[in-house]
């Protein structure tokens, strides 16, 4: 059952962080045909520049730009301020430790403090581990993964790659249902559940919000009725 239950989670994360040049493909053409635009908005912004100047500066609706961070385990509560993210874990669970998480990465474990950017532009497709969290009785698992995309993606395009990507998996069936909407704490996320059928049955679920070009993507993992709710009372 662990191998069972391990071999479909590192299949839902090599399609969650094989997404990066995937994304950027689909992307390049448009950012080609956007930055002609810019470049003559840009002429006709220098020229109005001088006629106002000394004018006070009107700030646009854009998200403010945000220090990224892994986030870090606050005694039994994950915090991560960069993506508005709070979890408290639940009883009887167990948390990945900084050794653990860095082994996953295959970094060093001063890696994982030091340079927070740094660390997520130099790691393997761009991507690391905000945490890792399991229930040993039964299998269930809450993972956040963070990855820095270059160009911007939208929550729905990310996702739909990730489906394409699990229909393609031939060593397990995945059902995948339509992406939707929902608020976890006090973020909106765009979301997908995904199944395995069997004896026992495994269901997955990704949350994915954009924090300027970065991907917040969360996978839960249940195998049991209820499991979902209880998790997700978990976050704040």
């Amino acid at each position: 059952m662990k191998r069972f239950l391990k071999a479909i989670l590192i299949i839902a994360i090599v399609c969650v962080l094989a997404l990066t040049l995937t994304a950027c493909g689909e992307k390049d053409n448009e950012t080609k045909a956007q930055n002609k635009t810019n470049t003559a908005e840009n002429e006709v912004n220098e020229t109005e520049g001088v006629e106002n100047k000394g004018r006070e500066t009107v700030p646009d609706n854009t998200e403010e730009a945000k220090a990224f961070t892994r986030g870090k385990w606050e005694d039994n509560k994950y915090v991560n301020d960069f993506a508005g993210i709070k979890f408290n874990l639940p009883t009887g669970w167990e948390k990945a430790t900084d050794e653990e998480i860095a082994k996953l990465m295959d970094v060093g474990i001063e890696a994982l403090n030091e340079d927070q950017q740094k660390l997520i532009e130099e790691s393997p497709n761009k991507s690391v581990y905000g945490m890792v969290a399991n229930d040993p009785a039964s299998g269930a698992s809450v993972m956040i993964l963070f990855e820095d995309t270059t160009l911007k993606v939208t929550p729905e395009f990310y996702l739909s790659q990730v489906k394409t990507q699990l229909e393609e998996v031939e060593s397990f069936y995945y059902t995948i249902g339509d992406i939707y909407e929902k608020t976890l704490g006090e973020n909106k996320y765009s979301a997908m559940d995904a199944e395995v059928p069997g004896a026992i049955v495994v269901k997955q679920y990704y949350y994915v919000r954009t924090i300027n070009n970065y991907v917040v993507a969360m996978i839960i993992t249940t195998t049991q009725d209820g499991q979902l709710d209880a998790i997700l009372n978990c976050f704040e």
